[in-house]
Parts: structure tokens; C-alpha cells; sequence
């Protein structure tokens, strides 16, 4: 059985970094795409408002978006995963599925890019039917 667990608990046990600027026109420009596509992808409502989500989102290193076609919110944690052999910073991108209402996630998988992390959204509408073909 997997173990759940709510935004307080992901917060309390992971080493989180701050979106930045990248990141950021990453979601936007994902987020865009979706729509395009017909795809129904956008902040969760516990986030806040727009202004919030943003702010928010670059301080805690915590996006959560939701997907009413497949009934499913996704947590996506940008989190320290050491330095470089050059000194820069590294992250990792943390996904949890779960529902953001009832604050229960469940750890999904772990991605090195952020772009990698979104589109796996994709491959749960495409599990539930709502898109067919490749991911992008």
C-alpha cells in the first residue's frame, strides 16, 4: 500500500529551492500549451489567486496545479539535490498525485528537468483517454 500524505507533511520533509525566473516562464509557457490543446491544467484554487501562486510559488519551491478532465491535482517540489562538479546548483523535480481539497498526495516519480516533470501530466490524460500520440 502506498502511503499518502498532505502539502504539510511534503513541506516538513523535503529540502525545497525556490523557483526561479526559468522555472516560472516554464509553467507559463506549459500551461499555455495545454490550453491549446484543449487540455484542462491550471493552479489549484489552494494556491490562491494569481499574484499569490506566483509569489508563493517562487518562495516555497511549491507548484500544485490540478486537472479537472481526469479528476487529479498534481504537486511538483523543486528541491536541492546538491551541487555540481562545478559548483553550481542542482535540483530535482518531486511529483505527488492526490487531490488538493482533501490535502492527500502520494509520491509519483522524481525528474532532473522541470519541462520532463509538467509533461508527465500528459501521460495521465493519455492513461484516462483524454489524448492519444506522443507527448509534446
Amino acid at each position: 500500500m502506498v502511503e499518502t500524505c498532505g502539502i504539510n507533511q511534503i513541506r516538513a520533509s523535503t529540502r525545497r529551492l525556490p523557483f526561479g525566473p526559468l522555472e516560472l516562464s516554464i509553467v507559463l509557457s506549459f500551461l499555455k500549451k495545454e490550453n491549446r490543446n484543449g487540455l484542462n491544467v491550471k493552479y489549484s484554487p489552494t494556491m490562491g489567486t494569481s499574484q499569490e501562486i506566483w509569489l508563493r510559488m517562487m518562495e516555497d519551491g511549491i507548484l500544485i496545479l490540478t486537472c479537472p478532465q481526469i479528476e487529479q491535482d498534481f504537486v511538483f517540489v523543486r528541491e536541492n539535490n546538491g551541487r555540481g562538479i562545478f559548483g553550481g546548483q542542482k535540483a530535482l523535480y518531486r511529483v505527488y498525485l492526490g487531490d488538493a481539497l482533501l490535502d492527500d498526495y502520494s509520491p509519483a516519480r522524481s525528474f532532473v528537468g522541470l519541462t520532463l516533470a509538467l509533461f508527465s501530466i500528459n501521460n495521465i490524460f493519455r492513461a484516462n483517454g483524454v489524448i492519444s500520440g506522443g507527448a509534446f
